[in-house]
């Protein structure tokens, strides 16, 4: 895994201007109050576009490690595709592998429910079980959906 967001796929990428603090491997939205300004993706959104990746040539450092957030105004990469990606998993999160998730808010992601939860809301399959964690930056590698 070592440093980097996207594992293998065909990406698309895309710039964005940050709103407010993102971290490497947040999932993003549209800032509906700053359009086209971009935000961590908030608890059960439908409107995700993408991930936010690493930026190595970032002037200021910020985004350019996974636990180094990129700040509001800063030109953020974000994303998408037939890809495999390494999503930060919400703190207390269990997921099997095969499972679905979606936004948790903060740019986290939690399980996400078929049949109960929303299809806007779907973002990722799981490619891996992870069990009940409490530290910060808890990767999950997953297959994007969207």
């Amino acid at each position: 895994m070592g440093n980097s967001i996207l594992d293998a796929g065909v990406v698309l990428e895309m710039e964005f201007e940050a709103a407010g603090e993102i971290f490497p491997g947040d999932v993003v939205e549209f800032d509906t109050s700053d359009c086209p300004k971009i935000k961590a993706g908030q608890d059960n959104a439908i409107g995700i576009i993408g991930v936010a990746d690493i930026s190595m040539g970032s002037p200021t450092g910020r985004g350019a490690q996974k636990t180094v957030a990129y700040a509001a105004g800063d030109q953020v990469k974000v994303i998408s595709g037939p890809i495999i990606v390494w999503l930060r998993l919400v703190t207390s999160g269990n997921i099997t592998c095969g499972d679905h998730v979606q936004s948790a808010g903060s740019g986290e992601v939690k399980e996400y429910v078929c049949g109960t939860d929303e299809a806007c809301q779907l973002l990722a399959q799981s490619l891996q079980t992870v069990a009940v964690v409490t530290q910060a930056f808890q990767w999950l590698r997953c297959r994007w959906l969207k």
